[in-house]
């Protein structure tokens, strides 16, 4: 016997929300809550890649070409947006992604990945932080509209950026 399943693992995070159409809406049409991974997009939303806070052994140093839908020009560029913003609401980068996605009305819980107590401890606080003000959640949407979930896939960094609606200038989250 096969029990119907009770949740559905989805990538979700500040750059990527293509959870939240029609699947959202047919989960909860299927009696099925999300439970999400990726909601610091590999670190990336962490901010660390753009502070310098990264190690030579973070994910994306040890292996640039891993997941690099996180690290194309587009997340780069919504991702500094996204840490201002929490840095504005005197919050971690991590703290308002998990929080986020903790309080999208369609999850039951968020699926983290730490390799440090450190990390443990910030994703913890994260969780208990009271749900995002609305108008936190508004600027937060203000950045996604722009954006458009630019983590949700990337093919070729190079022909992305020969698109004429891209800014030219090819930066990379990934430390030297």
């Amino acid at each position: 016997y096969i029990r119907d399943p009770l949740s559905k693992n989805q990538p979700l995070s500040l750059n990527d929300r293509t959870f939240e159409g029609d699947v959202a809406q047919a989960c909860h049409y299927f009696g099925l809550v999300g439970l999400p991974y990726g909601a610091l997009a590999g670190g990336t939303l962490t901010g660390k890649y753009l502070t310098g806070g990264a190690t030579h052994n973070s994910r994306h140093n040890r292996e640039p070409e891993f997941q690099g839908r996180y690290n194309g020009p587009l997340a780069v560029a919504a991702t500094k947006e996204y840490v201002s913003l929490a840095q504005e609401w005197g919050l971690t980068p991590a703290e308002m992604a998990i929080a986020w996605a903790r309080d999208r009305w369609y999850n039951f819980d968020v699926i983290t990945g730490t390799t440090s107590p450190a990390q443990v401890e910030e994703c913890v606080n994260a969780f208990k932080l009271e749900p995002l003000p609305a108008e936190l959640n508004a600027a937060i949407d203000r950045i996604h509209e722009r954006f458009r979930s630019p983590s949700a896939g990337l093919a070729d960094t190079e022909e992305l950026l020969k698109a004429p609606w891209v800014e030219q200038g090819n930066e990379c989250v990934t430390a030297a």
